[in-house]
């Protein structure tokens, strides 16, 4: 067997061939997306964020892409959105045990493969595309990490389930209570 590569080892991809479309970017426009990515970040300016990284779903011609968008911690108004962000998706931040800083370091994994509805906003600044990622709220409660089994059968249903007392830190419908507990300390305390 010789370790020689040659044209005809890679014929097949002339009929496979596809071209891509001319833009990456993700069209304006509401899609359902699977959370990938979604932690605790400094930027390149040294502000407090949290990174979330999504795979579009929806059927289409954006199906597949990537979105990337970072929730800049370093006002009230940012929190604020942030906070109300977190409670589209389930995380019941109205929890009076609820502890930003305990969930933004140790829990943020179980959104990790959850689908969440969002929409799509670009604008151009300066130039260049911002794409703006708005929530919308999660993409179904049946068959959810991020239901409980009393927000699930609720679904099903078609009643109003009474809010989960559970979850992370606490407060997180259908994750694994943990106790609060001294922890590594703030990676972005200042």
């Amino acid at each position: 067997m010789s370790d020689q590569i040659t044209a005809t080892q890679f014929a097949d991809i002339d009929a496979m061939w596809v071209d891509a479309p001319e833009s990456s970017t993700v069209a304006d426009g509401e899609y359902v997306v699977r959370v990938d990515v979604c932690r605790p970040e400094m930027s390149k300016t040294m502000k407090r964020m949290l990174h979330w990284e999504f795979t579009v779903l929806s059927a289409g011609p954006s199906q597949g892409r990537a979105l990337r968008m970072n929730h800049i911690l370093e006002s009230p108004q940012n929190a604020g959105w942030c906070k109300s962000d977190l409670r589209r998706v389930g995380v019941d931040v109205d929890n009076p045990a609820f502890q930003f800083g305990m969930f933004i370091t140790e829990s943020t994994g179980i959104l990790i493969n959850q689908n969440i509805k969002v929409r799509v906003a670009n604008k151009l600044k300066d130039g260049q595309n911002n794409t703006n990622v708005y929530f919308q709220g999660k993409n179904d409660v049946r068959g959810s990490a991020l239901a409980s089994a009393d927000e699930v059968s609720a679904a099903q249903s078609g009643q109003v389930a009474p809010p989960a007392t559970g979850g992370v830190n606490p407060g997180f419908a259908g994750a694994p209570a943990v106790a609060a507990q001294a922890g590594p300390t703030n990676p972005w305390a200042k």
